[in-house]
């Protein structure tokens, strides 16, 4: 029986997936070197308009997808049915990627190979140098863990409970560094907007599989995709500031998902892309 597709979400899952790609582009404009600095002020303006402003909701809109899908569990899953099927999903996947960013950039030059073994002996307890985006991986998987103490709550809460719960989670958003009501409030106008999509092609439906595994290896991607565009000099790079930033995360979406479904076509890729 295959599993019905939610168009809107589908959506969702690209145009996010492309979004933290584009945050990342316009981090190394003012990411790169041993000082985290922007270089000039047009790169200052459209840092500031790519990253602050259009790529904030991508990762908050990953959350809110997974909480739509998930939340209330099925009828009659249990908890550890629950926790077997969505870990099985994400954690072989996450623990692949630990190492290959520990140790792959190692083969071109990306840093020793000294560095690549501590890296890999720190693996259990912190990113590899290259991995820094992986801590995504850590509020999904905290979101997996109370999925099954919330849902059943939800099913017997009041319209009153909920309100109280609600005006809490509010409240904490004054006090996080991501989850502001700036943040909040983009995120959740922008799931209202994506509700209204009821149709998606079947090319949107693809890419939407593959959205897991293309965010976990862009970086491979991302970093030399930069670096050509970039050309050595992040105050005049090859392509204007404001341009540069999405082809390079354009570029990389596109490679990502090339390599992610070749990769699926290939028996047991799930638990290398998810």
């Amino acid at each position: 029986m295959t599993k019905e597709r939610i168009a809107f979400v589908d959506y969702i899952r690209v145009i996010a997936c492309l979004l933290v790609m584009v945050v990342h582009a316009s981090e190394q404009f003012y990411n790169m070197g041993p000082v985290s600095q922007v270089a000039t002020e047009d790169n200052r303006l459209w840092v500031s308009i790519y990253d602050g402003f259009f790529g904030r909701i991508s990762v908050p809109l990953f959350m809110i997808v997974s909480a739509f899908l998930l939340v209330p569990m099925r009828e009659g899953a249990t908890m550890s049915q629950f926790y077997r099927r969505r870990f099985l999903r994400i954690l072989p996947p996450f623990v692949c990627f630990l190492v290959l960013y520990a140790v792959l950039p190692a083969t071109w030059g990306g840093f020793t190979w000294e560095e690549a073994v501590e890296q890999l002996k720190m693996v259990p307890f912190n990113f590899p140098q290259w991995g820094g985006h992986l801590w995504f991986m850590y509020p999904l998987i905290s979101l997996y863990l109370i999925i099954p103490v919330v849902s059943p709550w939800l099913e017997r809460s009041s319209a009153k409970d909920e309100r109280i719960f609600l005006g809490i989670f509010a409240f904490s958003t004054l006090t996080r560094e991501f989850c502001t009501p700036n943040v909040l409030l983009a995120t959740f106008g922008a799931f209202l907007l994506f509700t209204c999509i009821e149709k998606a092609p079947r090319w949107i439906n693809s890419l939407a599989k593959l959205t897991f595994g293309m965010y976990l290896m862009h970086i491979f991607f991302l970093v030399f995709i930069a670096e050509w565009i970039i050309g050595g000099n992040v105050a005049r790079p090859l392509l204007p500031v404001w341009l540069a930033i999405p082809v390079i995360g354009l570029l990389t979406f596109l490679c990502c998902a090339v390599t992610t479904k070749l990769l699926s076509l290939i028996p047991g890729s799930k638990y290398v892309i998810g």
